[in-house]
């Protein structure tokens, strides 16, 4: 399953991780370039319900890579202070990506309007701080991770305290934004946006586990497989009962249903669904070459961040509010041959990663470790 001569890569991440990034190209295109009747039909709708599972595949394979890394750690009997450090550069590093693209959006727009924006709260902010979280109080051990199980529960349910809470009263919105959704100022609060890092770390260790024994990996995700069965049932099951008591006026009160617990365990049933269906499609796809999915895979930081730039401020000079579903689709089809193109590039100008990364990844979250 590893790529090229890179032994520490396992394909199907890469291509599942690229196919996410795809995605990115659709939704967040539809925005800015559909005509407004579009947006509103059912074309619209089919790529909002698509886009929910975008953020999740990136936050979770934060979570499991930390986890991999220190259950090799751990396994080697190495000091993981060292480790730990490496590990919250990288999240820092992650961080300032997000500020930095705030700060090019700023630039893109003139510096018109409030420089606030650029303190805005987006997914890099929610990955680098829950990247720390993992690192430092999500730390696996032998056994359960239990502080990766307790942080699952505290982000996500956690969600329904801190978003009623008035925290702009007395915080400014760009810190106030990392705890609850705060208009203008953040996309992907800490809480419970976070909850996916944790449940990486929570499942990474066990994958990392089965990896060494193909019985083991079956079993593995089998599994995953079933779990996501459960999630499923027991997210219309709370559904119904919080639907039938009376409780459901405190989980659903939000401004997004988003948050809420039930819809958390259904999109959780949905990734674990994608990750088996991404581990079952290896057999056939590993013997044919999508390299550019493994290739968006492998530079999903680089594509991030360049893409927004390219849809929001230099295709939507031309395209702004004025395409079909069709025209839609041969655009994106055109941004991601654009996209191919530059990461490419980017992945071949290995001495400028190095000195970004300061371990040569293109990747701040990329997902690295052997059979």
């Amino acid at each position: 399953m590893a790529t090229g001569g890179n032994s520490q890569r396992i394909e199907y991440v890469d291509r599942l991780r690229g196919a996410a990034v795809f995605t990115m190209f659709l939704v967040h295109s539809a925005s800015p370039w559909l005509l407004p009747e579009v947006k509103k039909g059912t074309y619209g709708h089919v790529i909002s319900q698509i886009s929910g599972m975008v953020a999740p595949v990136f936050m979770f394979l934060a979570g499991v890579s930390i986890a991999i890394i220190a259950g090799k750690t751990l396994r080697a009997g190495r000091d993981d202070l060292p480790v730990r450090k490496a590990l919250t550069m990288r999240a820092l590093g992650v961080l300032a990506a997000g500020y930095g693209l705030n700060l090019a959006f700023w630039a893109c727009r003139g510096f018109g309007g409030t420089w606030t924006t650029v303190l805005k709260v987006d997914i890099l902010h929610c990955i680098g701080v829950g990247m720390i979280l993992a690192v430092w109080l999500m730390w696996p051990k032998k056994g359960i991770n239990k502080g990766a199980l307790a942080g699952l529960v505290i982000l996500v349910s956690g969600a329904q305290l801190t978003w009623r809470l008035p925290l702009t009263d007395w915080l400014p919105g760009g810190v106030a934004g990392y705890l609850a959704y705060v208009p203008k100022m953040s996309g992907f609060p800490v809480f419970p946006y976070a909850g996916w890092v944790a449940l990486g770390a929570l499942v990474g260790p066990h994958w990392l586990r089965a990896t060494k024994d193909a019985v083991a990996e079956r079993r593995f995700w089998a599994g995953l497989i079933a779990v996501a069965l459960i999630l499923l049932i027991s997210s219309y099951a709370l559904k119904v009962i919080l639907g039938t008591t009376g409780m459901g006026h405190f989980f659903e009160g939000l401004a997004t249903v988003r948050t809420t617990v039930h819809h958390f365990l259904y999109k959780m049933a949905l990734l674990f669904a994608l990750f088996g269906l991404a581990r079952a499609s290896a057999f056939v796809l590993d013997r044919v070459r999508f390299d550019f999915l493994v290739l968006f895979g492998r530079t999903s930081l680089f594509a991030y961040c360049v893409h927004l730039i390219l849809v929001y401020h230099v295709f939507s000079l031309f395209l702004r509010r004025s395409l079909t579903p069709v025209r839609h689709l041969l655009a994106v089809l055109l941004l991601a041959a654009v996209m191919f193109v530059l990461c490419w590039v980017w992945r071949r100008r290995r001495s400028f990663s190095r000195a970004l990364t300061g371990r040569g990844q293109d990747d701040l979250t990329e997902l690295k470790f052997g059979k």
